[in-house]
């Protein structure tokens, strides 16, 4: 009996997914556990495993095919196992007929596989990591064209940016400065995976939220000197303490000080949370991710760099795991490296509220009749007023400022 590999279920809310790349070809032998194919949900890439050893037979999804949860994509047979006429649509359901493979279907598919062996490999045989496929998108590589340097030809990014060089100037937009990262003008970009989830769920929160945003102007003079002593503390962690960091260890407290704010709306009733789940939007080539730092307001400042870091590299690399991106309860977004002051940020669903921390710099402030220079950042609130006023809000982000202008009040541990 030929074993049916199907389109996984990665998490609660994944219904579907889209097939990015095979990394085996039909005909291939198998192992059991081994990576066969590259999908992606909403929210990340990553690759499925052979449920069991031998022959991939057929498969049946090709790259670029958006296939619901639990239905059929490939099938694996024995050595010399036929395969039936038949294949299942789904998990658990009725067979239903695929076309027959005998005949002239066969001797035309054949046909055609030889002549694609002849032109070169096929885009749906192409092993190419994720990353190295949008790269390729973004600045105009024909991928097919290129070979691969990795392991089994594998083309990664840098085979796509050693094309994009050998690209003649007109085709990289004659030396214009790009639209966007790695967009050139008159490049029509596709609304689509990540990108699509994003826009979905930014409708969603503007259309399903009523929301108003606080802001408060912060001296983090303090806040500077704390992270200048974390880091000489711990100086064998894999890079100084993060900004980040330090405002999701503070966010974490105050959500635990202030329960009122870490809480969701549950049809017509408000659900007080019990776990300070905070997520941090994070850049990536794919669009904007969030992954979810679990237990914050339970973990020490080492412990949160840890983990930050780890799910950064796991996102901006395409490996993060669906199970990272949900479950937060608060999100929080840092632009201040990209010398934003103050912004706006979008709630994101069901979450209601989240903080924005601009840039952090020098900066001049009266202190009684002097004007001095300190460090200052602005920090903005938007907050769902359907489930929490103003007033509560308020004393939220004024308990946010005060951990940041006096951090020494609080334990590292």
């Amino acid at each position: 009996m030929p074993t049916w590999v199907f389109m996984p279920k990665l998490g609660v809310n994944m219904t579907q997914g889209v097939i990015v790349n095979w990394l085996v070809r039909e005909g291939d032998p198998v192992k059991k556990g081994q990576p066969i194919v590259e999908i992606e949900t909403d929210k990340a890439t990553q690759e499925v495993e052979a449920p069991d050893g031998g022959i991939m037979a057929r498969i049946v999804a090709k790259a670029g095919d958006t296939v619901p949860c639990t239905y059929v994509i490939a099938a694996l047979t024995k050595m010399g196992e036929p395969l039936p006429a038949q294949i299942p649509v789904r998990d658990e359901e009725s067979f239903v007929p695929e076309a027959s493979v005998g005949g002239e279907q066969k001797r035309e598919g054949e046909s055609q596989a030889v002549a694609a062996r002849e032109e070169g490999q096929s885009e749906d045989h192409l092993i190419i990591s994720p990353a190295a496929r949008v790269l390729a998108e973004e600045l105009g590589v024909d991928f097919r064209k290129v070979k691969g340097s990795g392991g089994r030809g594998r083309i990664q990014k840098a085979d796509i940016l050693a094309a994009a060089q050998s690209l003649p100037s007109a085709s990289r937009g004659a030396g214009a400065p790009p639209a966007g990262p790695g967009l050139s003008p008159g490049q029509v970009v596709p609304i689509a995976g990540v990108r699509a989830r994003i826009a979905e769920r930014m409708l969603q929160s503007s259309q399903g939220t009523a929301r108003v945003v606080l802001i408060a102007e912060v001296d983090a003079t303090e806040l500077v000197a704390w992270r200048q002593r974390v880091r000489g503390d711990h100086g064998d962690q894999p890079r100084p303490m993060g900004f980040t960091e330090l405002m999701v260890f503070i966010a974490a407290r105050a959500l635990r000080a202030f329960p009122y704010m870490n809480a969701s709306q549950r049809g017509d009733a408000i659900h007080l949370l019990t776990e300070v789940n905070v997520g941090v939007a994070v850049d990536t080539e794919r669009g904007l991710l969030v992954p979810v730092i679990r237990e914050a307001d339970q973990k020490n400042l080492i412990q949160i760099q840890a983990e930050f870091l780890r799910l950064t590299e796991m996102a901006r690399t395409g490996r993060i795991q669906p199970d990272d991106l949900t479950g937060g309860t608060f999100t929080l977004t840092n632009l201040g490296m990209w010398e934003i002051d103050a912004f706006t940020p979008i709630i994101n669903p069901p979450e209601m509220a989240i903080l924005g921390v601009g840039r952090i710099g020098p900066r001049p402030a009266a202190l009684g009749q002097q004007v001095i220079v300190q460090q200052r950042m602005t920090l903005s609130l938007a907050f769902d007023h359907r489930l929490v006023d103003g007033a509560p809000a308020a004393r939220f982000l004024q308990g946010i400022k005060h951990m940041v202008e006096a951090p020494s009040t609080l334990s590292e541990g």
